[in-house]
């Protein structure tokens, strides 16, 4: 594995990106709402303390879940990696999800992390692959059980065409790219023959050299080769492992869902409960694939969108930004931190090494870092 560089100007211009988009759509919803900066000020200071607090150790505990689950998968592969490790990865990656488009920079940041970590290459997409892939049928799963739920106890939920339009595209849109992934996973050895495809193109070859194409090939032929023996392993050696996180996906996905809840009630707003969850386990389906960085601009438009119903519109801004704050901001401030912490680090050692910027994992024969350390431990 060659030398990895974070491209700080990059993360921080997803960053400012995410800021100034999110920052626009409370603007807009402002106005919408017929409000002024007073009014959402007032309205921020009269959420109560104890609900906001609620949501943050609802977070809280939402983070130290999937850091549970990685450790467990990781485990499972034969590599070890303690709790406090997973979680700075979890946050990490968190964050490099909300700096990139379509969410997409958290899952290689997470594999990068766990790399250098000492677990193998391929081990770790294994792992970050399946904790994924776990993930995303737990959402699936909830977003056709709760409106489900709802319709069955009748529980005073009024399916408008609208909602019911919203629901039904979001479940079409993401079983069908969660089904293509899902294929993708089981199935890697078409990444790779797409890549012996791309291998031969011709303007490839103008940017970089058939020896340097062919290294480059051969070394994914490896990961795949660990990727597809990792995932093996717990489709048919693992069974009970992927139970058990499936579980704590699911689990993960209720604390996420009651969010919204536990700050409506902070803003005074008595809307049922199982009427919050079900608006929102529908906005996670829609807003899955966002192209923004952090699905910004789509998440708080969205959320608002299909929230309006149960929030009265003077608290409508207020409620999205704590949310948002919460779900969000949360994550980048603490994630943002860590991910700081690294590049320092990256950087120092770069300095004594004489190479300033560069760090590069040191590969062993089984594809973890050789070091002193046992594995899992930091660097």
């Amino acid at each position: 594995m060659g030398p990895i560089n974070i491209r700080f100007g990059r993360v921080m211009a997803g960053a400012v990106a995410a800021v100034l988009i999110s920052a626009a759509c409370v603007l807009a919803l402002l106005r919408f709402s017929g409000s002024h900066r007073r009014e959402f000020v007032t309205g921020l200071r009269a959420v109560e303390p104890a609900f906001l607090a609620v949501a943050g150790a609802i977070m809280l505990a939402s983070w130290a879940l999937e850091a549970i689950r990685l450790m467990v998968l990781v485990s499972a592969l034969g590599d070890r990696l303690t709790l406090g490790r997973a979680f700075r990865i979890t946050l990490i990656g968190g964050f490099m999800a909300g700096v990139t488009p379509f969410d997409s920079g958290g899952e290689p940041a997470q594999v990068y992390m766990l790399h250098r970590s000492g677990v193998g290459l391929g081990e770790s997409a294994a792992a970050v692959t399946v904790k994924g892939l776990l993930n995303a049928f737990a959402r699936l799963a909830l977003g056709l059980a709760i409106p489900l739920w709802l319709t069955v106890t009748r529980a005073g939920w009024d399916w408008s065409q609208g909602f019911s339009l919203a629901l039904t595209t979001g479940l079409a849109v993401y079983v069908l790219v969660l089904g293509s992934l899902t294929y993708l996973a089981f199935n890697p050895h078409h990444i790779q023959s797409l890549t012996s495809r791309l291998e031969k193109h011709r303007q490839l070859r103008k940017l970089a050299s058939p020896e340097a194409l062919a290294r480059w090939a051969s070394r994914l032929g490896e990961v795949v080769d660990a990727f597809r023996e990792g995932v093996r392993r717990f489709s048919r050696e693992r069974r009970t492992v992927l139970y058990a996180v499936g579980i704590m996906a699911v689990l993960n996905w209720v604390l996420i869902l009651m969010v919204p809840a536990v700050l409506l009630r902070g803003l005074g707003v008595r809307s049922p409960w199982a009427h919050a969850v079900n608006v929102a386990i529908v906005f996670y389906l829609v807003s899955a694939y966002a192209p923004t960085p952090g699905s910004a601009g789509a998440a708080e438009l969205g959320f608002a969108t299909l929230f309006v119903r149960l929030v009265p519109l003077p608290f409508l801004a207020v409620f999205v930004f704590l949310w948002r704050f919460v779900t969000y901001y949360l994550t980048m401030l603490l994630g943002g931190a860590m991910v700081a912490t690294e590049v320092w680090k990256k950087w120092g050692r770069g300095l004594r090494l004489g190479r300033p910027g560069q760090l590069e994992p040191r590969v062993g024969p089984g594809g973890g870092r050789q070091s002193g350390k046992p594995g899992g431990t930091s660097p």
